[in-house]
């Protein structure tokens, strides 16, 4: 079960996919969930999928990792490269498994290194927003998962998400009953509506002493055209939550309708007792009905 950001093509899409594999596949697979377990998808053919046979460490986003390479196995199917353009246009898009996510990658190299052994390099990492679940590393074993017509849409209650919901998957033609289902539990944080984290967090410090802070919006769906002064908001106001941190604990928590905040000295020395030399941040823009999206959090030298 894949709870995904947006996809191309199907931005307007926010049901979860499902990757089921089996050998021998003998036809449509059912998804069954809930305390009813209700019919929740059908799957048509089997995922290309499979697993790291070596650790996949954090590289660059926004631009080519080079300097990963990874072995995967899978289960079955097959992986092919791409050239650049292609990548770039939206070729070999995969999922890998994070702690309760999955980072969203492309790769532009895929050689077979024996039966069912592919080595993958030429990454383009944490696409669609989720730089958040790059982990370090992919430890051996993680899931990998090609994102293609292979993969179904599950539907999902709006009193479901965010909640554990267990899924049964009978062999082909099974009941949600057969013994012999797969059975998992999933919470899904209904990721195709959460808003991406911002990016470009800066701060200056003002002759003045106030430390102004400015970043840029990150839009979730509808953010590629070129031609558009503006990505969209995708939500109905423009709203971020700034925290300023020591440690893991929260100095000040303001709601802020613009990408900019200007923190005083006097709120500065309010909260950490007289100008620090370096701030703590995290920011993130609010969704419908002040829906936390994702975080971004550094440290910022002033």
């Amino acid at each position: 079960m894949l709870d995904l950001p947006p996809l191309p093509s199907a931005e307007a899409e926010g049901r979860p996919l499902v990757a089921v594999f089996a050998n021998p596949w003998l036809g449509a697979h059912e998804v069954f969930a809930g305390a009813a377990l209700t019919r929740r998808a059908s799957v048509s053919q089997p995922a290309i999928m499979g697993e790291l046979l070596w650790a996949l460490w954090p590289g660059p986003v926004g631009r080519w990792d080079d300097g990963n390479k990874i072995r995967v196995k899978l289960y079955g199917g097959a992986l092919a490269s791409a050239a650049k353009p292609l990548v770039l246009e939206g070729a070999n898009l995969l999922a890998i498994e994070s702690i309760a996510e999955w980072e969203i990658v492309q790769v532009r190299d895929c050689v077979l290194v024996g039966a069912g052994e592919y080595e993958l390099s030429g990454f383009l990492r944490g696409q669609l927003g989720s730089a958040h679940a790059i982990r370090s590393p992919h430890p051996v074993g993680a899931r990998i998962v090609k994102l293609d017509e292979r993969l179904a849409r599950a539907n999902i209650g709006a009193h479901e998400w965010n909640e554990a919901l267990g899924f049964k998957a009978p062999p082909a033609g099974g009941l949600a009953s057969d013994p012999r289902a797969a059975s998992f539990t999933a919470t899904l944080p209904h990721a195709a509506i959460r808003q991406w984290a911002p990016a470009h967090v800066r701060g200056v410090r003002r002759s003045s002493g106030d430390v102004a802070l400015v970043w840029v919006r990150c839009a979730r769906a509808g953010g590629d055209a070129w031609g558009a002064t503006e990505p969209p908001l995708g939500a109905s106001s423009e709203n971020y939550l700034l925290e300023i941190m020591s440690g893991t604990v929260i100095k000040r928590s303001v709601s802020v309708a613009s990408a900019a905040y200007l923190y005083t000295v006097s709120q500065q020395t309010a909260d950490f007792g007289s100008p620090p030399g370096s701030l703590q941040v995290r920011i993130a823009q609010l969704g419908e009905a002040g829906a936390v999206g994702l975080k971004k959090e550094l440290t910022i030298t002033l």
